[in-house]
């Protein structure tokens, strides 16, 4: 873990895939420990991260929803 851009702890990992949405641009970041890349959407202007950049993933723990998952997978 690093400390993010807002002081706030952050994940650290490596962007495998990005695409631009219109509106802002959607990762897929490899993340040591994780099975699953970490998808991020982010909006608006925000810097824009090439493959294999390493960067810092945090966000504010209000947006966050627990999804359940799928009892087929």
């Amino acid at each position: 873990r690093v400390t993010g851009v807002d002081g706030r702890d952050a994940l650290r990992g490596v962007v495998q895939d990005v695409s631009f949405r219109g509106t802002g641009h959607s990762y897929r970041i490899a993340v040591p420990g994780l099975v699953e890349p970490l998808k991020a959407e982010v909006q608006g202007t925000a810097e824009h991260h090439p493959l294999g950049r390493e960067v810092g993933v945090s966000w504010d723990p209000v947006a966050c929803r627990l999804l359940p998952r799928s009892s087929d997978g």
